[in-house]
């Protein structure tokens, strides 16, 4: 199983400090991130009906804060309530920390289930998603927003994130598809940088 992260430079407010309370966006619609990444609208819907993200901090299954109350859609994305659990370390030093400002951003951890990848326009559009966490983040900005995968249960990567690390590598979205598609028979020198063929060696075509 891979789990994709996408973090969201989202204000947000603690509605209740005495409960320990908040709300913001773990997600918005139509933001073109630094993955070339859109999230559409009605992409949580499917996911949504059918069970309750985790709240974690920095997307640490070992470390849940509290508790999600309200997780919905609306025509600006995917909108959140929750509770910080009292007593709960991390839930304590998470809700000193968005009470001095030093966590501003939500996160979602998700397993995508249907993209489309527009070739002209440079887009994927991600259309259904199954959300498994939202995470309180230090991480900011769409703009600057990370995408990091897990290994599979049987330790191999897809092909999805085998291009994400190829984008980051510094590979554009057009010649990372043109190497996945075509195997290593498709390297050319303009395609082959060290850090790249340095990668490469993680994995089997």
């Amino acid at each position: 199983m891979t789990i994709l992260t996408k973090s969201f430079d989202i204000e947000f407010k603690m509605d209740s400090p005495e409960e320990r309370t908040f709300s913001g966006y773990g997600s918005t619609f139509g933001n073109k991130d630094s993955h070339s990444d859109i999230v559409v609208k009605g992409a949580f819907e499917k996911s949504l009906a059918g069970k309750t993200p985790a709240m974690l901090l920095h997307h640490d299954m070992n470390r849940p804060i509290g508790v999600w109350q309200k997780v919905v859609e609306d025509e600006r994305g995917l909108y959140v309530e929750g509770r910080l659990t009292k007593g709960v370390r991390d839930a304590d030093e998470a809700y000193a920390l968005l009470q001095d400002g030093a966590l501003k951003s939500m996160s979602i951890g998700f397993i995508p289930k249907e993209e489309t990848y527009d070739s002209k326009a440079n887009v994927n559009y991600i259309k259904e998603i199954d959300l498994w966490e939202v995470s309180l983040v230090t991480i900011p900005a769409n703009a600057a927003a990370t995408v990091s995968a897990v290994k599979s249960a049987d330790g191999h990567f897809n092909i999805r994130e085998l291009e994400i690390c190829l984008r980051d590598a510094g590979m554009s979205r057009r010649d990372a598809k043109t190497l996945l598609s075509g195997g290593m028979k498709a390297l050319t020198p303009q395609l082959v940088d060290s850090d790249i063929v340095d990668l490469l060696k993680n994995f089997t075509f």
